[in-house]
């Protein structure tokens, strides 16, 4: 069986040439897709393989509010002040306005006004590219083909200084947090960050970015904002009858704000700088678990599917049991 698995992969590799590529280009190796064992080849498996309709809503920035507001009716979520199909619907006066306009289905569609003139012309040109845009063809991340294009307005989330925005990235497989990738002003040129585990220590082990540059690393002296615990416990409701997301918050001001719910992290090439601690991410992700492998399928899905759970049940040993520490390798 597993001579067949891994000519499957073979026809996987012609079928997917730039996923495969931008794989081995990542991470030096060729990947195991249609058996993984490893966190970045189960990411490249969901990407291929796994349909699970859920996807659609995470992936969706507006279907992902209204998910906050079910799970957790007591989070705060950023309000949507409007939303349509055109840039021209939009009011002008949110092209001065402390807001971010964004659209629904994909990533780094963000406008925001506060940082610019308020160029209209411009605005509406950088719209239409976005609503022009199939995300999911740019890295394969399949869920964003099916969210319906749109544009909205948020209220900008404020901090006290400004910009001063932090940033919880949790892991969660199963129901259960893994850790979590605490930023500090993300995606500016002066973002430090660091990871935690569930209960609030410190791990030892860093993103890709701070494994590149140490000065990017939080400060030792960095105490986690107080509702850290509601962000805890809120990403494991979230994420509870899932095999495995990234649900991601704010906070401003020690107040607690639902971020996005992400099911392709770093579009599955997420790395940190302990291989053992990567293995662990490995471990704890048991894909038999997944939509794919749990769920009644047809046709070709519903024979891979038999198959695989067959592997992966023969693959696992009782008598090892789980390591005593699932974050092994990452304190």
């Amino acid at each position: 069986m597993t001579g067949l698995f891994r000519l499957v992969d073979f026809i996987l590799y012609a079928i997917h040439p730039v996923m495969v590529f931008r794989f081995v280009r990542e991470l030096g190796h060729l990947p195991r897709i249609t058996l993984p064992r490893t966190y970045n080849e189960k990411m490249l498996w969901r990407m291929i393989f796994d349909r699970n309709p859920q996807f659609v809503t995470y992936s969706d920035k507006l279907a992902t509010k209204a998910c906050f507001a079910r799970v957790c009716p007591a989070l705060r979520v950023p309000g949507v002040l409007w939303q349509g199909d055109t840039p021209e619907e939009m009011p002008l006066r949110f092209l001065s306005a402390p807001v971010v306009i964004k659209a629904s289905h994909g990533c780094r569609f963000n406008w925001f006004p506060a940082r610019m003139p308020p160029d209209q012309e411009a605005f509406q040109s950088e719209a239409h590219r976005w609503l022009a845009t199939d995300y999911s063809r740019q890295l394969g991340e399949w869920a964003y083909r099916e969210v319906r294009p749109r544009l909205f307005v948020e209220e900008r989330v404020e901090a006290t200084p400004p910009g001063e925005i932090i940033e919880l990235k949790v892991h969660v497989f199963h129901g259960q947090v893994f850790y979590t990738v605490v930023y500090l002003r993300e995606k500016t040129n002066r973002s430090l960050s660091a990871i935690f585990d569930a209960a609030g220590s410190r791990l030892t082990v860093t993103n890709s970015v701070v494994a590149g540059d140490p000065g990017r690393a939080l400060p030792e002296d960095f105490r986690l904002p107080a509702c850290y615990r509601e962000a805890i416990d809120a990403a494991s409701r979230i994420a509870n009858r899932m095999d495995y997301l990234r649900v991601d918050f704010m906070v401003a001001d020690d107040i607690l704000f639902g971020g996005e719910i992400t099911v392709y992290p770093t579009a599955g090439l997420m790395t940190n700088s302990s291989r053992e601690c990567m293995h662990a991410l490995g471990r704890a992700w048991d894909i038999r678990r997944s939509w794919l492998l749990s769920t009644p399928q047809e046709g070709w899905r519903r024979h891979y599917a038999r198959w695989m759970r067959t592997a992966l049940d023969s693959r696992a040993n009782p008598g090892d049991g789980p390591p005593a520490d699932p974050l092994e390798g990452c304190r």
